[in-house]
């Protein structure tokens, strides 16, 4: 696999430490943290190059544990109920955006308790409608139902 590197001869010895742990990309240097002076030896810091540049940090999702227990637990309720992933064959974008409404209506009207599970958290079940529409929008667009202008008062 080619990253633009060639003309680089990593092996070559001649180049001094700082050469050697260095290597342009294109955009900057990037340390080269898998490479050992043969005369020390190898370390337990050595590691593996890796061409994250420009890509989503997932891990950031992490950030925020007790929300994501509580998605998990929507999803949960949901496989049961139906079938683990039976959202992902697909559903009107109007009819997830209905249920994260109705969720959020309640959740603003002080009631925290998802009335049908009597245990989940109403804005839980906000943020899994939003991760669905969010999902089906990139991955769905043949359950686009939305319409050009909104039935209630048009253009906004």
């Amino acid at each position: 696999m080619s990253h633009g590197n060639e003309e680089k001869n990593l092996g070559n010895q001649d180049l001094s430490v700082d050469e050697r742990s260095l290597i342009k990309t294109g955009e900057k240097p990037v340390p080269l943290l898998f490479m050992s002076d043969p005369a020390e030896g190898s370390s337990d810091r050595d590691q593996a190059l890796r061409y994250n540049d420009g890509k989503p940090r997932l891990s950031f999702v992490l950030s925020a544990p007790n929300a994501i227990a509580g998605v998990t637990k929507v999803l949960e309720h949901g496989a049961e109920k139906y079938s683990r992933d039976n959202w992902k064959k697909g559903l009107p974008y109007t009819e997830v955006a209905d249920s994260l409404i109705r969720h959020l209506t309640d959740f603003l009207n002080g009631e925290d308790i998802d009335k049908d599970s009597g245990y989940l958290l109403n804005i839980d079940q906000v943020v899994c409608n939003a991760l669905f529409l969010a999902e089906f929008v990139r991955t769905r667009p043949e359950f686009d139902d939305r319409s050009k202008t909104l039935s209630i008062g048009g253009n906004i």
